[in-house]
């Protein structure tokens, strides 16, 4: 309980020693009162001025199109392309909701395109960006970048292009709204769904002139940061990356305003930290800066396996459409590169220097999981390939314990979007080397176990020789199933239930040496020596 006189006499003074005494502060009724305008200043004055690791090695530079947000008097906002010129803008980070969202609402259209660079109708956009304006104006800052405003939603290279540039939209952001507690675009996010503050008159009846107000609210500590983490903003796929690349976020809760950077949290109320295993992993900061905000909790024996672990958060969010999962994540890709792994090869989500490890992705639950039946977004070896999440198990086991490499990469004739091979795959396949062998048949999986993940026997001649689990159920019926051995097995490794090292694939139809991924495997105690007969060869892995 908080308690703020707003009139106090006689005795009640008293009361203003314990309330100075009380160091959080109460929530404001309003989001955007004079009171947080001045403290959102304050967080961002701090933070430019003494968080080294809240700035930005580039010069920050307006995108390809930002909205002009005009002015509260009566200017409507509009669109600006730009020459990329240097200033200041803020960014929104918001969860678009269902399909039909839109219905109704402005979006940035070929067709509408001219329209929009003289005006935007305010109330012809939804309430996420009405909102957005509102705060942009309050701030007394000029530029605002909406995606669906600032991005041709209905042309496919306009899309790509700038989807392509989501680590410099966010990164360069001076400021990045988070609209968190709204579900949809059109739920708004300044009207405040949970009562911040409940005022009680008070009255002495011994003393008339003795009156004043209690001003009640619920006593919120470093738990308020669910109400960000446990929001429909939180479950989404493109918001990960946006949280993640953005230096600075202020996030607008059903109750209170929460501030978040790479350096601190804080809040309106003055609420508790968060446990630095809490924070989202910083990943994108540079190495030499403070560990304990770089990786607070999880233990990496590489920098590869710092991807693997974004990865493995990555793929349990929820996206519309499955063709977004490498666009969405390529933001990142690009940073990371640069940060960690200069000078390799990005290839359909994993690093060409560490593919091998790569490839050994497992699926959390192949009930859960489903494969593109119609369309392509990326090919069968990629964790894209997959709709659920994956992680990656043998990262847990020290570098020098897995380099044991069985499997070579040769080429990459992959067919991307971008010269840079970040975000979208067209097609294509990449050529291996390595040692195949075919499988005689695969038994009906055993009982499902929570400790033993790969549920499949495979069968070689009459022996059994491994076990397997396929990436997605629907893949069990395939005809002619394969091994290609990843890794060198030894003795030990196969009662570790979560470590494979090999895949299962299928050979395509009608060709040789032409496979798709079906899943992982690990071999028998009795049969490592199971790949030996089989003489390494080439192959193309689609």
């Amino acid at each position: 309980m908080y308690r703020s006189g707003r009139r106090l006499t006689k005795g009640m003074r008293d009361a203003g020693a314990l309330r100075n005494g009380i160091p959080r502060r109460l929530p404001e009724k309003k989001p955007l009162s004079d009171a947080n305008i001045r403290r959102i200043h304050s967080w961002l004055d701090d933070c430019v001025a003494k968080h080294g690791c809240c700035r930005t090695k580039k010069l920050p530079q307006l995108p390809t199109r930002v909205i002009d947000v005009g002015s509260s008097g009566g200017q409507n906002p509009r669109l600006l392309e730009t020459d990329r010129q240097p200033a200041q803008y803020l960014a929104l980070s918001h969860c678009w909701g269902t399909q039909t969202t839109f219905e109704g609402h402005i979006r940035l259209l070929q067709s509408n395109l001219q329209d929009l660079l003289t005006e935007i109708p305010i109330a012809s956009i939804s309430k996420n960006f009405q909102d957005a304006i509102e705060v942009v104006r309050k701030l007394k800052f000029k530029y605002l970048w909406i995606d669906a405003l600032c991005i041709i939603q209905d042309s496919k290279s306009d899309w790509e292009n700038e989807s392509a540039r989501m680590n410099d939209v966010y990164e360069c952001s001076h400021l990045t709204l988070v609209a968190t507690s709204a579900g949809s675009s059109n739920d708004g996010f300044l009207e405040r769904s949970k009562p911040s503050v409940v005022d009680l008159p008070y009255r002495d009846d011994t003393d008339p002139i003795i009156e004043g107000t209690f001003s009640i609210s619920r006593c919120v500590t470093e738990l308020s940061w669910k109400l960000v983490n446990q929001t429909a903003w939180n479950t989404r796929g493109w918001t990960y990356q946006e949280r993640l690349l953005s230096r600075r976020l202020l996030h607008f809760t059903s109750s209170i305003l929460l501030w978040e950077c790479r350096a601190i949290d804080s809040s309106e109320i003055n609420a508790g930290k968060r446990q630095l295993d809490s924070r989202p992993r910083w990943i994108l900061d540079h190495p030499d800066d403070d560990p304990a905000i770089v990786e607070p909790q999880y233990l990496v024996y590489s920098n590869y396996d710092r991807w693997y672990v974004v990865l493995s958060e990555f793929t349990q969010r929820n996206f519309t459409y499955t063709s977004d999962l490498l666009p969405a994540i390529s933001g990142l890709a690009t940073i990371f590169r640069q940060s960690y792994v200069a000078g390799d090869d990005y290839i359909a989500g994993l690093w060409r220097q560490d593919l091998a490890q790569g490839l050994l992705w497992l699926v959390d639950d192949s009930r859960k999981t489903t494969k593109a039946l119609l369309g392509y977004w990326a090919p069968s070896w990629s964790w894209a390939s997959i709709a659920g999440r994956v992680s990656w198990p043998t990262r847990t086991i020290a570098r020098h314990q897995r380099d044991d490499f069985a499997v070579e990469l040769l080429e990459n004739p992959l067919r991307t979007a971008h010269e840079d091979a970040m975000g979208t795959v067209l097609g294509g396949y990449i050529r291996m080397h390595g040692r195949l062998r075919q499988l005689s048949c695969v038994t009906k999986p055993i009982e499902w176990g929570a400790f033993f993940r790969f549920r499949y026997d495979l069968w070689c001649g009459d022996k059994v020789v491994g076990n397997g689990q396929f990436d997605a159920d629907q893949d069990d019926t395939a005809e002619e199933i394969w091994l290609l051995q990843i890794k060198l097995q030894v003795s030990g490794d196969g009662v570790i239930p979560f470590h494979p090292t090999a895949l299962m694939l299928e050979r395509i139809s009608g060709s040789w040496l032409k496979f798709v991924r079906l899943g992982c495997a690990v071999l028998d105690e009795n049969q490592l020596d199971f790949f030996d007969v089989s003489e390494p060869q080439d192959f193309d892995f689609y």
